[in-house]
């Protein structure tokens, strides 16, 4: 499977929880992100234990595909943005979700490839994680308390990229597809 063109993929790094997972598809599928890359999941995969989370979005879970490494996970992808809560002594721009949103939705427009990478929920990315992606972006939140759950982090950004592109028009016009608009004749006929 290839990297759904409109949406951009989400890719888990040592991901420890298959529940988590499954959460994360579930908000995946909440805004239109169908392309789930995991790496080295610590309880393998698949994993009967994220279905009943996923709630509905078993598609996804179906669907995703398990990589060796974030370089492996990141093949087909033209831009990465890490998603951490911590600062980063790196030469890397630092974005909110809405930023990266933007460019995401201007390199999918692009006809390329974009991902949010997320970490493990102990520790989150290792700096040789975030080295491998174009920017870093964070969600702000308070200072002594700035750790998400996964799939809470993964619905801010989904959330983020949806809204930013719906207003462009690029989300309506992905999921209408070559479909045209209904005359009043077949709406009223139905």
């Amino acid at each position: 499977m290839t990297q759904d063109s409109c949406a951009p993929s989400i890719i888990l790094v040592e991901p420890q929880m298959a529940e988590n997972i499954g959460a994360v598809a579930r908000a995946m599928a909440n805004f239109g992100l169908l392309d789930l890359r995991l790496v080295r999941p610590r309880d393998g995969w698949p994993n009967a234990r994220a279905y009943p989370m996923a709630a509905g979005a078993d598609g996804i879970l179906d669907r995703a595909r398990v990589y060796g490494s974030l370089a492996a996970a990141l093949a087909g992808i033209t831009r990465a943005y890490a998603a951490t809560g911590r600062d980063r002594a790196m030469n890397k721009a630092v974005l909110s979700p809405a930023e990266a949103g933007e460019r995401i939705t201007a390199t999918l427009a692009q006809g390329r490839g974009a991902a949010l990478v997320f970490g493990a929920e102990r520790a989150g990315l290792s700096n040789e994680d975030v080295v491998l992606c174009d920017a870093v972006l964070t969600i702000p939140t308070v200072p002594d308390f700035y750790s998400l759950n996964l799939a809470q982090a993964v619905i801010v950004c989904a959330y983020a990229w949806f809204s930013g592109a719906e207003r462009g028009g690029a989300t309506k016009a992905a999921s209408m597809g070559d479909t045209r608009p209904a005359t009043k004749e077949e709406l009223f006929g139905l």
